[in-house]
């Protein structure tokens, strides 16, 4: 965890530690990870860089994405980590997070997977520019507006 955030500070990125789990955000149906905890900073930004790590939890019910495996009463949890470039080229930011994962963490491309809206044109052309293999692409056909 601690390669991961010095990798990223290296390139500027601002590091954010763990926030707490509990937010007193109205506007969220649940909480599952310390991001809520930090979700107005993100939005009250215009640009921002940062790199995070935050403890996250998954529990069974309506939210659950965890089908395979999960018996019902095992939960859980662990530490998500994440790097943010609001307003700024995901060109960058994707070669970044590729080099880490292949340089750093040794890890060879046909293991990595993207999930990816099949709307978001951008990203897919950043990802065949970068020889990711289409097939090891999640794609899921939910479309969200762009500021």
């Amino acid at each position: 965890m601690f390669n991961f955030l010095k990798f990223f500070n290296l390139y500027n990125f601002f590091i954010i530690g763990n926030q707490n789990i509990i937010s007193d955000s109205k506007s969220l149906l649940f909480n599952n990870s310390g991001f809520s905890s930090i979700k107005n900073l993100i939005l009250k930004l215009k640009k921002i860089k940062f790199s995070t790590y935050q403890y996250c939890i998954r529990l069974k019910g309506i939210f659950n994405d965890l089908k395979n495996n999960n018996d019902g009463i095992h939960q859980t949890s662990f530490i998500m980590l994440g790097v943010f470039l609001k307003n700024e080229n995901n060109f960058k930011l994707i070669n970044l997070s590729l080099n880490y994962l292949y340089f750093i963490k040794k890890i060879k491309k046909k293991k990595i997977f993207f999930t990816v809206s099949i709307f978001d044109y951008k990203n897919i052309l950043i990802l065949l520019i970068n020889n990711i293999n289409i097939n090891n692409n999640i794609f899921y056909k939910k479309k969200y507006l762009e500021n």
